[in-house]
This record gives structure tokens, sequence and C-alpha cells, in this order.
């Protein structure tokens, strides 16, 4: 083909297509198939297009309007799950003439998270009077951001529209949380110097494992409102654990009604930069120290809360004591390591009381302060001798406290104290010194005067019972010369505390008081369970109660158990509910039974005493029972003790057995890592396995003295839970062996575990020898003596075999005529041996 041939072809094929383009772009388009789809209407295109106005709204499943998502069921310990949280809904608004918009949603790391970008693109159309599109809820267009990714970060939804306009907002995709508890919890008092223990857990957002791939963990704090750092220099590094615990100190120039700020920051690396960091933090108020409350009692039972103000001479005086850590907010009761500082005055000057009270106590986290004391007359008086009053003084400091400005708190409680019966002339005794409600008291007096003839003789005149300031009961004493005698009375049934007995005397000089002091205590109420509390499914659960000494007339015993659901693992509550309700029949067993099929975690049994005149008098709670769930270590020593003591030797290398073991239905972890500790002491390398049992071979250390040891083994694995495991990380279990430095050579087994030792052997071996010595000198015993050579006429024995008959006669025997022998008698003997026998053919 020639050039100029060519060149008429592509002119002519350009022609075409021009014209083939201009009849497409006149053509009528059908309708959208559908809302979503972009509608095209024909316009003439400004020569110079202004970019469109573009908005763009996120929103989760929830329907809550963030840039904030989560991968996978969106896990956290505190919460649960919330899956709507990993799915994002979004909508669109352009002002401009745009009748479509085109929204992609990348991911900058799509490579790494296994994903194609962009992971959404989709064109929405525009309503061309609200200049939006469809709402949320009704676009049906919405992405779920995949459980599988691993590492989060920052990610981005872009829109884009024909007439040039763009938005981009980024959005935050997490792949774990992080969590702290503390004790004293979030927003709790404190005081300088006190210790705050911080615990934190990352949970992966996915499924709820514990997330361990963190890159750095740290910890940071400000204190005093003015962003002095906590820690030094100003970061506290952590283990890169999922789980763990720090303390830290509240410092010592923490200024009052301010704050102690510490935040959490996990941080996780990917090539180098920082890919998803999490942060959690607390709040703690620096406090004052508040006495809240002061009471002086004859009772120890701070929690009664009983006030006294008059107490009898030597008898004793219980001083309770409320503190408080105060700010304008809030008040926390029982702060520890606050100083309590106790004087005594009895008006005129400080005194020691006896009972040896401490003067110096620290506060604790346990309860309310106590300490008691013995008041005597005269070293007090009472409210009718001078000085009329006495005093107990106490003032509260924190000891470590330096910032300017730091108070510390003062109370103080007056009392009075009535002479002894000894000194005032009238002697009162009690048959007892606690009495049930309602019982009767015996109260025996004496009379006895340091100078009749001046005072006059005293004569009993009445006696009083009397608590809180009123009479309980009185009554008139015969008028005579009796020096003693004695008064009963009952108790009120509905009577609970403690109560004076007075014994007034007179003379002619006026009255004279004698008092002994009491308590009338409610029965106590028992509860007990049968067995274990610890219990399986399925399992019947018995609990015993009654009231000792007795209970009050027309009393009722009510129980109530109540059943609490909680996630372990997740430290959540998911339900509470009464289980079991009714009165306690005669025998005081109750029997409730639990299901075979999602049992509650506990039951709380609470067992109430109720009668028809005094009401609820007294009540129970401290029955709970604990479902046995979650996982347990198991373990043992399998290799046999070569000594019948059951001891092992320094030196030594024995087999250790573990497994960790579901104590219900829960399903074994796939991958666990064991640490073997001797006397508090790792002593072989930590193992990783996917086996949930194995065995660890251990030497005792040589230097291992004789004794009892432990042995304990720690089994970690995400997310396990149960009664001796901790923060969702790890189990623990233990077991005990006996240490002989110095076996004896005969408690050693031939064969580990034979019970033949080196002893039993010995032993065995002697016994035999004994038993072939008898045997020899049995045999000897049972053998004939042997025969002495007869002197008279020897018997004639048939020999074996017989020898054959003589063929002649014998010759006549010779004998020695000079023999000593006597002649045979002429008549044989009655047991003379019989005569020879007959030779064959003739007479002998």
């Amino acid at each position: 083909m020639s050039r100029r041939l060519l060149a008429y072809v592509l002119a002519a094929v350009m022609i075409v297509s021009v014209l083939a383009g201009l009849g497409a772009a006149s053509a009528p388009r059908s309708a959208p198939s559908s809302p979503l789809e972009a509608s095209t209407v024909t316009t003439s295109a400004p020569s110079n297009p202004s970019a469109s106005d573009i908005e763009i709204a996120t929103y989760n499943g929830l329907g809550d309007a963030t840039t904030t998502f989560c991968t996978g069921s969106c896990f956290t310990s505190e919460f649960g799950s919330s899956p709507g949280e990993a799915t994002i809904y979004f909508s669109i608004e352009d002002l401009a003439d745009d009748h479509s918009v085109n929204v992609t949603i990348n991911d900058p790391n799509a490579t790494r998270d296994g994903l194609v970008n962009p992971v959404l693109s989709v064109n929405l159309g525009i309503d061309p009077t609200t200049h939006e599109n469809l709402t949320p809820t009704d676009n049906h267009f919405s992405y779920t951001f995949p459980a599988a990714v691993a590492v989060g970060g920052l990610w981005n939804i872009t829109a884009s529209a024909p007439l040039g306009g763009f938005t981009s907002t980024t959005l935050t995709v997490r792949t774990y949380a992080l969590e702290l508890e503390s004790a004293p919890g979030d927003g709790a008092v404190t005081v300088p110097g006190e210790s705050v223990n911080v615990s934190w857990i990352a949970t992966a957002s996915a499924n709820g494992a514990t997330y361990s791939d963190l890159t750095s963990l740290t910890a940071t704090g400000t204190y005093n409102g003015t962003g002095q750092n906590l820690f030094t220099p100003g970061l506290l590094a952590l283990p890169t654990k999922g789980a763990g615990t720090f303390t830290f100190q509240v410092p010592a120039d923490a200024t009052p009604d301010t704050e102690v700020y510490v935040e959490v920051w996990a941080v996780v690396n990917s090539s180098g930069t920082i890919a998803e960091n999490e942060t959690a933090e607390l709040v703690f108020w620096v406090g004052q120290p508040q006495i809240e409350d002061m009471t002086l009692s004859s009772s120890p039972d701070c929690a009664a809360g009983t006030f006294e103000t008059t107490f009898t001479s030597g008898s004793p005086v219980y001083i309770c004591l409320w503190v408080r850590a105060h700010v304008p907010t809030d008040n926390t009761l029982y702060v520890p390591g606050l100083r309590v500082s106790v004087s005594f005055w009895n008006g005129t000057q400080t005194v020691t009381p006896l009972g040896s009270p401490p003067t110096n106590l620290t506060t604790s986290t346990n309860g309310p302060v106590e300490l008691s004391f013995l008041p005597t007359a005269p070293l007090f008086s009472s409210e009718f001798r001078y000085p009329f009053y006495n005093s107990v003084n106490v003032s509260v400091t924190d000891p470590v406290a330096t910032a300017p400005g730091y108070l510390g708190a003062y109370e103080n409680s007056t009392f009075w104290v009535i002479p002894a019966a000894a000194t005032g002339a009238v002697e009162v005794v009690l048959n007892a010194v606690d009495y049930d409600v309602g019982a009767t008291v015996t109260a025996t007096w004496t009379l006895s005067s340091s100078n009749s003839t001046l005072t006059g003789e005293l004569s009993a005149s009445q006696w009083a019972i009397v608590a809180g300031g009123r009479f309980l009961a009185t009554g008139p004493i015969s008028a005579g010369t009796n020096q003693s005698g004695t008064v009963q009375f009952a108790l009120p049934t509905t009577f609970v505390g403690a109560f004076e007995v007075y014994v007034v005397a007179t003379n002619s000089t006026g009255p004279v008081v004698g008092v002994a002091v009491a308590l009338a205590e409610q029965p106590t109420l028992f509860v007990s369970a049968e067995g274990s509390t610890y219990f399986t499914a399925g399992e019947t659960l018995t609990f015993q109660t009654s009231v000792a000494p007795s209970p009050l007339p027309g009393t009722t015993l009510y129980y109530n158990v109540t059943g609490e659901w909680y996630n372990l693992l997740t430290e959540t509550e998911t339900g509470t509910g009464v289980v079991a309700v009714g009165t306690v029949p005669a025998s005081g067993a109750v029997s409730f039974p639990v299901p075979s099929t999602n049992p509650a975690q506990w039951y709380y049994v609470t067992v109430w005493a109720q009668s028809t005149t005094n009401g609820v008098y007294a009540w129970n709670t401290n029955l709970n029972y604990t479902l046995e769930t979650g996982f347990a270590v198991r373990l043992g020593v399998s290799t046999a003790s070569s000594y019948s003591d059951g001891s092992y030797q320094p030196g030594q290398t024995i087999q250790v057995s573990w497994s960790l073991a579901p104590l219900g239905n829960a399903p074994l972890p796939g991958k666990f890592t064991v640490y073997l500790y001797l006397l508090l002491t790792q002593v072989t390398p930590y193992i990783q396995t996917t086996s949930s049992s194995g065995t660890i071979s251990l030497t005792i250390p040589s230097s291992t003295p004789s004794g009892q040891v432990f042995i304990e083994a720690y089994v970690e694995s995400p997310g396990v839970y149960g009664p001796d495991c901790y923060d969702g990380y790890y189990c623990y279990g233990e077991t005990g062996l006996t240490v002989n430095a110095h076996p004896s050579v005969l408690s050693y087994e031939l064969g580990a575990g034979s019970g033949l030792t080196v002893g039993w052997l010995i032993l065995l071996l002697v016994i035999v020898l004994v038993a072939i010595v008898l045997a020899v000198m049995i045999r000897r015993g049972r053998s004939p003596p042997m025969a002495p050579t007869p002197m008279a006429e020897p018997t004639t024995q048939t020999m074996a075999p017989p020898a054959p008959p003589p063929s002649t006669p014998p010759a006549t025997e010779w004998k020695d005529p000079s023999a000593s022998n006597p002649p045979p008698p002429a008549e044989p003997a009655a047991d003379a041996p019989p005569p020879l026998p007959t030779p064959p053919g003739g007479s002998p």
C-alpha cells in the first residue's frame, strides 16, 4: 500500500469515529435499574467547572456517628462483644450538580493485611433535590472490617464526583482494646505515700483472647494538677505482655484536692512504624484525713455503732474510730497508712489509764481503728465531782505528706466514770457478763461503810436497770439490816444491747449507788454448707442452719438463694436471679438443685430469723457456693522414691508430671508455656508445647537441705481462667516432696516402689540362717543312740540275706572254765532268748 493511500484510510477512520461519538452522545439512555446507580442528564458542561462541596458522614452498625471501628466481635473485657462496631455505613451530601458520587474505602497496608485495595468501591446516586444519597440504614451499602486483620491502624474513606469534588475522612481501625483496673479503684481518694496497684489487660477485638503482640507498653503519670511527672524520668516501661500489674506510690508532696493521673500506652509497630496504639487512663484524688465518726462503748463490736458516755470504774471501754480521706467531690473509707495518736484527759491533765492502751496506731483498709482502756476512779471523775468531765483526744495525720498546707484531723469524746462498788460502799455483782435476749438476770449486792458511826448504817432501798438513758425495769428492796441480798428480773424480749444494773442504798448522809454493766446479746444465726462450697453442674447443694443459744419465741427462719452468672474470662456479669426461696424446716437443712446446663457461677445464701414480736433480729449472709469452672493445673512427681520413707535426695533427677485440665466443659487452648519452680526459684528452662500435659525432668539442687519442699508450675496460655488462674493469662499449681540429705541405707528399696528394703533383706537372711540351724539341731535329735555291748548271751539275729544252712553239725563251743560268769540257771527265765533252731539231720 502506498503512503498516499494509507493517509486516506487513516483520515476516513478518524471521521467515522467522530461521527459515531456524536451519535452516542445524542442518543437517549434508559432509566437506571437501581436508585443506587448514577443518573445522567444531558447538560452542557461549564467551561471552567468548580469543585463540588462534598461531605461524607460515617456510622457504625449501632447507628453511632464515629470514625473509629474494630475487627471481629469487637470484644473488650469490660463490655463484652459488640459486633456492630465492626461495620461502617456512610451517607453523602453533594451541594453541586453532581448526580453520582464514587465512594471507596482504602487500606494503606492492604498487602500486609492480605486484602485487595480498595477494599470497597461503590457509585452512589445523588438526589437532585436534597443533594443527598439514601440514608445510612437504607442504602444497604456497608463494609465489615475483617476479623483476620492482625494489625490495626489508619484507613480512609474517600468520595469523588464527576464535577471535580473530592473529600477524604481518616478511619481508625483497632484490633485490640486496652483496659485498666486498680486498687483503690478509678476515681478513688488516696493520700500521699499510699501504694496503688494497677493491672492492665489487652484484649483482641476479634475473639476476646489476650493480645500478646504488643511492641511496647508504657505508663505515664502526673500529679499536683501542675503536670509534675509521677514517674522518673516521666515514662515507666512495662513488660510487653497482654496482661500484668505494676505498683506506684502517690508522691509525698502531692497537693490536697488535686489529681493523680495515670495513662498506659500500648503500641504495635509494623515495619518500624507505629501501626496502632491504644491508651487507657486512671484518675485518683489526693485527699486529707477526716475523722468520720468516733464512738466509746462497753461493747467491742464497732459494727454496732453503740455510743456511750458513762462507764463503771475498772470496766473496759472500747474506742472505735472511722477515718476517711476527704476531697470536695467524694469520701473514701478506710484509707491505709494514716497515723492515729490517742491521749486521755481527766479534766486537769493528761493521764495514762490502765489497760495499756496504745497511743500511736496506723490505719488499714480492713475497717475502723479500735482500741480499749480501763477507766478507774479517782483517776477519772464523774459528772458530780470536780472537774466534772474526762475526754479521749484523737488526732489523725499522714506521716509522709510533705506538701504545704496538708492538714490533719482532730476529734475528742467526753465520758464519765462511776466509782466502783469497792470504793463506793455498794458492790453489785451479776451472775453473767453476757445474757440472751429475755434472760433472767440475778444481781447480788453487798453494803459496806468505812465509818458507820459517822454516816449511819447503809440500807438498800431500790434497784433499777438502765439502758440508753431509759429505765428497762425497777423495783424496791425491802428495808432491813441486811448487808447483802439478791434481786432477779427478766430482760425485755425486745431489748438488745448494753445495760446497767443500779442498786441504791441510803443512810443519814444521803444515797450511795452501786453499778454493774452487762450486755444482752441477740441469738446468733449459723449457716454452714454440708460438704464443699465448690460445686459442679447437676449437683444438689445442702446447707444447715441453727440458732444459738435458742431462737426467740415465735421465730421463723427464712432463706433465699440468689445465683449470679458471670464470665470469668471477661470479668463481666451476665445475669442474676433468685433460684430458691422459702422457710427453713425443723431439721434446719435446706437443699436446692444446681441445673446440669447453664449453672450460675456463684450462689449466695441468705438466711434470716424473724419473730412475731421482734421482727428480723438475726441474719447470715456468709455462705457462698462457687462453680468449679475454667481450668486447673495438676502437678505431681511421677518418679518413685528409692527409700521407704518416700524421700528424695539432693542431686537426684526426677520426673514431674503436669497437666492443664478443664474444670467444666471449657475447650482447652491450643498452646502452652510451662514454667517450673522449686523453692520459689525457676529450676528448668520454660517449655512451649501444644499438649495440655507432659513431664519435665527436674534435678534437685545438691544444696537443698532436708525437709519438705514445694514444686510450683505456672502454665501460661491466652484466655485461661479459674480458681487459681490470673488475668486470663496463666494458671498455677503446686505439689510437695520430702528431701532427705542423709537417708539410712537400711531404708533403701531394692527396686524403687518394691517395698523390699536393705533392712528387710538383712532381716530375711537372719531368719533363714536361724531356720537352717534349728533344722540341723532337730534332725540330730531324731537319730537312735548306739546300744552298749551286752554282758549276757547275745541274741542271734538273722542275716540279710540269710546264710545257707550248714552241711555238717557245728563244733561244740569251747568255754573257758575260769570264766567269771555264773552258769546258767537250771530253769530258763521267762524272758530268755528262744532256743536255737534244729539243724537239718539231727539234734543239736
